[in-house]
Formats: structure tokens, sequence, C-alpha cells
């Protein structure tokens, strides 16, 4: 599912995959996020330190939780490394800093504690990755623009086609409001626009979350047009209020999350909106279906949230609860059933009247 390269900004051992998994055919998903070692650190509880993360390590998480068996081969992962890898891991890694505050849990400050080390498209040269069929893109406007045209440049020397879909993450030390003018320009350029519900509300009260303000904002990227046909999409990632998608006006809505915030089971959100992603992704690759691309989104969340670090794939004869729904789990993660949670989820949001009231707007009080 892997491979290994190096790119200008250090010299990794460039070793192939083995036979046994190397890529045979264009994979489905690929994602340009950096693989880190993170320090995530809370004001109100204890964190962790030396936890693998970064945008590319929960992005094929997500991408990969619901390919399962033979199908797990359709999803691509560039690992990009220090000289020294795999000797000493830990340093052939981009090394990260995540802090949260008390106050507002869900929203952190992000700084790097080492050279960031990612793919650079350039990576992709000369191998099956750069077949994709998607790839998932965390950066500015500009880095993003840069990233998209070398791609396409790339593949028209090796005349691969079509086009791949692209989906944006942006990364932004400005919130879209601010920065209007430079998230606008690069639209078209990618399939699915992706912010998260901070960087549409930046600017105003922190403790306050409205639902009719995110769609007015996602109806104003949809309105300005996304992708190369307009027909693009956008979804706003909203943390412990869930997601919103917005394709037109008769092709939107709302999905809650799979687990309310106050659950015993969140333990920290490090990496579910790249999750999120992920299975977004591959799942309107094969549906082309955003609400059920956003329900399996949701799920790959609900996952990455329950632990520092990615899930687990486990043993479904080594769960420690969950009994009847893992022994018939095509695969087990966490010992859970992706599928079963999928079915839940999806279940929650059949009734137009039931998702109404799941989705209503929500305010936090002040603290």
């Amino acid at each position: 599912m892997g491979q290994n390269a190096s790119n200008n900004k250090g010299k990794a051992l460039s070793r192939p995959p083995d036979d046994k998994t190397k890529l045979q055919h264009p994979p489905v998903f690929v994602s340009l996020g950096a693989i880190e070692f993170q320090e995530i650190d809370y004001t109100h509880k204890d964190g962790i330190h030396k936890v693998m993360g970064g945008s590319g390590l929960y992005a094929t998480f997500g991408a990969r939780l619901f390919k399962m068996g033979e199908s797990s081969k359709e999803v691509g992962c560039l690992l990009i490394t220090g000289y020294d890898f795999p000797r000493d891991l830990e340093n052939a890694c981009t090394k990260a800093y995540v802090g949260y505050r008390e106050e507002n849990h869900f929203q952190k400050n992000y700084s790097y504690n080492s050279n960031r080390l990612e793919p650079a498209v350039e990576d992709l040269d000369d191998t099956v990755l750069l077949s994709a069929r998607s790839f998932h893109i965390l950066g500015t406007p500009a880095e993003l623009k840069t990233k998209v045209e070398a791609i396409l440049e790339l593949r028209k020397k090796y005349k691969i086609e079509p086009r791949p879909k692209i989906i944006w993450e942006p990364a932004s030390i400005k919130s879209l409001t601010d920065d209007l003018h430079s998230h606008m320009a690069v639209l078209p350029l990618v399939d699915v626009f992706s912010p998260d519900h901070y960087e549409c509300l930046f600017h105003r009260d922190k403790h306050a979350f409205e639902r009719p303000w995110i769609e007015s904002h996602a109806r104003l990227f949809t309105n300005t047009g996304i992708g190369p046909d307009q027909k693009g999409a956008i979804v706003v990632r909203c943390g412990p209020y869930g997601c919103f998608w917005r394709k037109s006006d008769i092709d939107m809505g709302w999905i809650v999350p799979y687990w309310d915030s106050r659950r015993r089971e969140v333990v920290d959100q490090t990496g579910a909106g790249s999750a999120f992603l992920g299975a977004f992704m591959v799942s309107y690759m094969d549906e082309n279906n955003l609400k059920n691309a956003c329900v399996r989104g949701s799920v790959a969340a609900s996952f990455a949230i329950e632990q520092y670090g990615p899930p687990k794939k486990t043993n479904p004869k080594d769960a420690k609860k969950n009994f009847y729904i893992v022994a018939k789990a095509k695969e087990v993660w966490n010992d859970d059933d992706p599928e079963n949670r999928y079915e839940e989820l999806l279940g929650k949001h059949t009734n137009p009247f039931q998702i109404g009231f799941l989705a209503r707007p929500v305010r936090r009080q002040s603290s």
C-alpha cells in the first residue's frame, strides 16, 4: 500500500516496496499530506508525546477504513522520510506540536518542531501513484495551485487520463472571510473544497456556532463555482456539530457526528478532519453520492478520535466488546465494525424531519 521516497528536503533511503504489497493498478486515492511524530498538549488534561499523526496518515487511514480485503490495494500511500530512515523512525519524520486550550478544545494551535517533510509532486514521478484517481491536498491557496498544476503537467507528460479529482483541505493562518479572494481564485482547480467551521467563523464570537452562517458561506463558494466544470462541492467539517455539504440548491444537507463530543469515547480529536476526508473521497469516487460520502467520513472520524494516534485494526477473536457485531464483520477496527457504524449513522438520516432535528442550530454558552 505504501511507497518510500525522498524529496529535495531530505535524502531518504529509496527502497521499493515488496512485490506482495506493491500497487499493480492506479489507486483510487493518494494523500499528499505529511506523516508526522506529534506532541499533543492540553491545558485541561494530560497530553501525549511521540505519537504518529499528520494529515497524510489520517487521510490514508480514512480511505483504507472502507477499502477492505483486496480493495485495500486501491489506497496509495507516500511516506517522505529523512536520510536515516528506517534506523531511527522518530528522527526521520516531521515533528509537530498540537496544543488545545481548555475553554475550546476543538480549536488547536499547530506548529512544527523540525523541518517539514511532506510529499512533493515530483515524488510521484515514475510511480503508479501518479495515476491515482483522486488526490488529497492540505495547503494554502498558493500551495494548492502549485501542486495541482504540477500533478496535471506530470500526468500530461505520461499521457495519463482522465483528470484526477482533487479534494482540498485548506491550511491558512487567515480565515476564509479574511482571505476570500485567494481561496476563490483556486476553486476551479478542485472538485471538493473542505474547510472547517473555525475557518468560516474565525472572526466571529468563538463560543457561537450558527448553522445558517455555515450554510451561507457554503452557498457563497458554490455560487462562485467549484471545479473545472463548476459542478464541484463544498463540505464544511464542523467537529462536534457534524458536517454540511453543498453542491447545489437541491443537493445539500447536514450529517451529525457519530460520537457526541461529551461521550467518554472521545479521547483526542487530532486527525479527525483528515480521516473524514479520506473516507469521504473514496466513497464519493465509488458512489458519487455526497450524503453517503459524508456519513462514511463521519464514521472514519469517529474511529480517529477514540485514542491518541491512529486506530488499530484488530482480530475479531480478540475483541473486548461488541462481540456479536464484530463476529460478522469483514474487518474490525477498535473492536468495532466500520460498516455497522455506517449503517447506524445513515439510518439516522433517512427521515428528512429527523435530520432537521438532529442538525438544529446550536449556540454554545460563554464560559
